[in-house]
């Protein structure tokens, strides 16, 4: 979570991804876009004023919640797999989609060398 002075509340990407995920009400694809965009604005806004130490502390934390959420990651790319498969994805598509340990700790590895 990172505090934002200008513009005076807190920007969680987890809780915001957690809401579109779970919308009961499937909206549109327009409208998660539109939802994804101001909240990418916002939190660009936010980094902008944001200190060294808390674009810091935001990447470790960053980090730390893939490798506690790494099974679910991995849960949610098989079923991402399954469904380009169900729907006759080419197979090279398929195979870039797939994201396993290696993958992840890839990730990790970026974001706190």
């Amino acid at each position: 979570m990172i505090e934002s002075p200008s513009i005076g509340s807190a920007i969680d990407a987890s809780e915001a991804a957690r809401y579109l995920y779970n919308c009961g009400m499937n909206p549109p694809i327009s409208t998660v876009m539109q939802q994804m965009g101001v909240a990418a604005r916002n939190a660009s806004r936010a980094l902008a004023v944001a200190s060294t130490a808390t674009k810091s502390k935001a990447l470790v934390t960053i980090a730390e919640t893939l490798d506690t959420e790494r099974e679910n990651i991995k849960a949610a790319n098989a079923a991402d797999l399954a469904g380009a498969q169900d729907n006759n994805v080419d197979q090279p598509l398929v195979d870039r989609l797939l994201l396993g340990d290696k993958g992840i700790d890839q990730m990790i590895d970026t974001l706190v060398p």
